[in-house]
């Protein structure tokens, strides 16, 4: 499994870092290691 860092996902996706950022507070999408651990990293489930 790949992690991302934000940067990178959000390239990846199509949005920007904020939009994380945003989506991590609304709870619609999560770091997968978690908000503890910094910094943020987001796996890619459909590669």
């Amino acid at each position: 499994m790949k992690l991302y860092g934000i940067g990178d996902f959000s390239k990846l996706i199509g949005v920007t870092q904020q939009t994380l950022r945003i989506w991590d507070k609304d709870k619609r999408l999560s770091p997968s290691l978690g908000r503890a651990r910094l910094p943020m990293k987001y796996k890619n489930r459909y590669r």
